[in-house]
């Protein structure tokens, strides 16, 4: 199980924006984002990057059970 912290608050926000059903969806999507970012744009790139990192060592499983939304409030 992936624990609450696996995540940075500005990783789990990134991941919400582009969350999907599936991790190969959410890959996609942040993938494609990355692709229209600007030079300017580098922090943005890399905090992505990361992302993309982290993603791909859970299974399919683990992106299931991720609590993404407890971070904000309702």
């Amino acid at each position: 199980m992936i624990g609450d912290n696996y995540f940075t608050a500005d990783e789990r926000t990134l991941l919400a924006l582009y969350l999907e059903d599936t991790k190969a969806q959410t890959e996609e999507n942040i993938s494609n984002m990355q692709k229209e970012l600007t030079s300017a744009e580098k922090e943005l790139f890399l905090l992505a990057e990361d992302v993309l990192e982290k993603l791909s060592s859970l299974t399919e499983e683990e992106f299931q059970q991720l609590d993404l939304f407890s971070d904000f409030p309702m």
